[in-house]
């Protein structure tokens, strides 16, 4: 069975297989997941990533987690440590990447998010925001907030100041 897409749908369909990166936010049951069904077979050079495992395998579509696609530890991300530091089958899959699309966005923090946009700088060599990539941020902020441990919060806090959400990044202004 085919879902009809709404006009609203289809014209982030159309942005989507435009090149346009952008934000669809919205709760359980908008079509989020559809417009992703529609856009992304006709789009090439395709990743898929998700903050956590369960996300991941929940979104399918090959996804995989932020750390582990773009060779992050499970820490607070400082990139501005990175230098040109990343394995290669890591650099080489991120070369590939034309079109990021990130789901379950609410909980990737701003360390992360710079983490992700520092890698594709790097591997990419182009200084434009993420690489020049085509991203797609999808989730719902009511949903999943971005998590900060008690222990973790004084480090995060020194680096990238008291906000957590991705929404707040300077990125997310560009």
């Amino acid at each position: 069975m085919t879902i009809k897409l709404n006009p609203e749908q289809q014209a982030l369909v159309d942005r989507i297989v435009g090149g346009q990166s952008l934000a669809i936010i919205g709760e359980a049951g908008t079509g989020k997941s559809e417009i992703l069904k529609r856009s992304l077979p006709k789009l090439k050079g395709v990743m898929v990533v998700a903050p956590t495992g369960a996300a991941a395998l929940q979104v399918g579509m090959g996804a995989s987690t932020i750390h582990r696609a773009f060779g992050l530890k499970p820490v607070i991300q400082d990139p501005s440590k990175f230098g040109n530091k990343v394995q290669k089958p890591v650099a080489n899959a991120l070369r590939k990447v034309k079109v990021l699309v990130v789901d379950e966005i609410g909980s990737v923090r701003v360390d992360l998010l710079a983490a992700m946009d520092a890698r594709l700088k790097m591997v990419k060599e182009n200084d434009l925001p993420f690489g020049g990539v085509q991203c797609i941020f999808v989730g719902d902020v009511m949903q999943t907030p971005s998590v900060l441990t008690a222990q973790d919060a004084p480090h995060y806090r020194r680096l990238w100041g008291d906000d957590t959400w991705f929404f707040t990044s300077q990125l997310m202004a560009d």
